[in-house]
């Protein structure tokens, strides 16, 4: 929400600064703050976009989320990998609970920044860490 208050002061510094450099007949003011404004209007625009591409769609998202983490706990509570841990499948299941455990930190980390935060939306709450544990078996890393 800051970056939108810092975003929408800045264009009314430069409309302000514009007005007043018009008055006085600053032409090189004028023409300053017209380069501000028109780089404002691109990354406003831009951040539309961002922000379009964060939300539109966001419940195929969050339904894509919890199928994800559904097949990981499923494989996990009922032992679908090998547990021999010379195979790739161990390992596999390793990777990906991995990743989505370090993925979803990273999300509910950036959700709740005082200046990204508002391109990301606040879905990740919602979601929880996988246990390693839960692979059982010897820890990893271990021997």
């Amino acid at each position: 929400m800051i970056i939108v208050i810092i975003f929408f002061a800045i264009v009314g510094l430069a409309i302000l600064g514009f007005v007043l450099a018009s008055k006085r007949g600053a032409e090189g003011v004028c023409g300053l703050m017209v380069g501000v404004l028109a780089l404002m209007t691109v990354l406003g625009v831009v951040g539309c976009i961002e922000l379009g591409e964060e939300y539109i769609g966001i419940n195929g998202r969050i339904a894509n989320y919890q199928q994800h983490y559904n097949s990981l706990m499923y494989q996990l509570t009922n032992k679908v990998y090998n547990e021999d841990i010379t195979t790739n499948s161990y390992y596999q299941l390793i990777e990906e609970v991995t990743h989505w455990n370090c993925d979803l930190a990273k999300r509910q980390a950036l959700q709740n920044d005082l200046f990204l935060g508002i391109f990301y939306a606040d879905i990740y709450d919602q979601f929880e860490f996988i246990p390693l544990e839960l692979i059982g078996g010897e820890s990893v890393g271990t021997e």
